[in-house]
């Protein structure tokens, strides 16, 4: 076809059929997409609507939306992860297939299961533990059930499910998954001559105060304020994602601040800081940027894509 104005070509109704079938089940269209296209119907919203709304019904939407759900929270390959039981006592092969699957079946709760709203994805206690996961979440499941979870409340959402925390081990990580993922920041990269120095370590000597000397460097501060004091929310919970009650024998200290956000200020722990991405525009924007650049599959152009992003964004808030 020839292109409008701007090189823009609008997708004809087989181009929209394979968009929606590959986005939603990872898959070829069936019969009754392929009806649709064939009618010319698939050039209308409304049933491109409807068209979804038959397909999120579908058993086969589990895939897709596993697929795009641990793509926009970092933790595809939990369930092949190689992590070494010398550097990491405690774990153990089985443990990340486990993972990915108690992450694929709350995200499905969430989302298909109730209204699939934000708030609830971010704030939904877990409640019970899978058999296979027992030693992870130190609490006795019998064999073949399932136990209630040691304290639902310290893992609301998404912040903490095993498979996103095991990902991203430290705080630097863990920030640096809020502010890219859920708040759609950038962080600029370190300069090109910058000499990367380890935080110093020591039998007394915590996570977060190896984290906080970032914070005192000229050169490193200026990004790792965008990170590492959303990082220390984490810190109730060990580089594999273990809850702690102590680091190197102290208490921990879970507070945190957010900065150059819409809802800056200071939080204590999961709880705190989900409760102040809940009433963040900016995050609301986030996630209908990531499913945005899900289902297009490509990197995102302002130029061209921010008309149908705002669009988007106040469909979804209204919702």
């Amino acid at each position: 076809r020839t292109p409008a104005a701007g090189g823009v070509v609008h997708l004809g109704p087989y181009e929209v059929a394979v968009r929606l079938s590959f986005a939603v089940w990872r898959s070829m269209p069936d019969a009754a997409l392929f009806a649709a296209a064939d009618a010319g119907t698939l050039t209308k919203p409304d049933e491109v609507g409807r068209q979804l709304r038959r397909m999120l019904a579908d058993p086969r939407a589990k895939s897709g939306l596993g697929a795009a759900h641990a793509h926009w929270l970092e933790y595809e390959g939990v369930e092949s992860n190689p992590r070494s039981t010398v550097d990491y006592p405690g774990w153990r092969t089985e443990m990340g297939p486990a993972l990915r699957a108690e992450a694929d079946a709350f995200m499905e709760k969430v989302t298909l299961g109730g209204p699939g709203a934000l708030d609830r994805l971010l704030s939904t206690p877990h409640i019970t533990v899978p058999a296979g996961l027992s030693d992870f979440y130190a609490v006795t499941v019998p064999k073949g059930t399932a136990a209630p979870a040691k304290d639902p409340k310290a893992r609301p959402g998404i912040l903490g499910l095993g498979a996103v925390l095991t990902t991203n081990t430290e705080p630097v990580h863990r920030g640096l998954l809020v502010r890219e993922r859920i708040l759609c920041g950038e962080v600029p990269p370190p300069p090109p001559n910058l000499e990367i120095v380890q935080p110093p370590d020591g039998p007394n000597v915590t996570t977060r105060a190896r984290y906080s000397t970032m914070l005192e460097n000229g050169t490193c501060s200026g990004c790792h304020q965008l990170m590492n004091p959303i990082g220390f929310a984490f810190e109730r919970f060990d580089d594999l994602g273990r809850e702690r009650l102590q680091d190197k024998g102290q208490a921990i200290d879970d507070s945190g601040e957010l900065v150059d956000s819409d809802v800056d200020g200071r939080f204590v722990g999961l709880a705190g800081l989900s409760a102040a991405l809940r009433k963040s525009a900016d995050v609301e924007a986030c996630v209908s940027r990531q499913w945005f650049a899900h289902v297009v599959a490509r990197v995102i152009d302002p130029a061209t894509d921010q008309c149908t992003l705002d669009r988007m964004t106040k469909a979804f808030v209204a919702s």
